[in-house]
This record gives structure tokens, sequence and C-alpha cells, in this order.
């Protein structure tokens, strides 16, 4: 199986053969508790951190991004709990 892909601005497609995970690294479907749907999007996070860590650089999923999305979560879920709207402008004023 194979694909075509134009990009805009561009004359040539890019063909090229379709490659599934599981043909890829077949090693994967014989790992006790590995999450086949979830494998994929892991290996990328990885050599994306470790390439970030060679050319020091920042990762596309790194430490203060991850930070603002839990807190946010997390907030927001104490907000429903309680009850109570949770301002950003309210919490900085009142350090």
């Amino acid at each position: 199986m194979s694909y075509d892909f134009t990009p805009q601005g561009k004359v040539e497609p890019i063909h090229k053969d379709v490659v599934y995970e599981k043909e890829k690294y077949p090693e994967d479907v014989n790992e006790k508790g590995i999450e086949l749907n979830a494998a994929p999007a892991t290996r990328l996070h990885m050599l994306n951190f470790l390439d970030a860590i060679t050319t020091k650089g920042r990762p596309v999923a790194d430490i203060e991004e991850g930070h603002i999305s839990t807190a946010s979560c997390i907030l927001a879920n104490i907000s429903m709990q309680t009850g109570r709207p949770w301002s950003m402008i309210r919490a900085n004023a009142s350090s």
C-alpha cells in the first residue's frame, strides 16, 4: 500500500509506501502491558525528548507546558468541586 501527497506550493507530489507500526516494530506486539494504540506517540515523544537533549533545545512537550496544562485542569476541578469560580487575575493580585 502506498500514498501520494502534494504539498501546497510544490509541483511534485510525495509518493511513499505505507509502513505500519506493527511491521516496523514487531517486538511491540509481544511486549507485556504495552498499549499498542499509544506506542507510536510514546516512541515519538521519547525521540523528541532525546533530540532536545542533544541539541540543547526545548522538546515539543516541555515541562513548562506540562505544568501549565496540569495546573489548569487541577484548578478547574477544584473550582467545580467547591462551586466557586477561580480567577488567575484574582490569584495574581493576592500574591
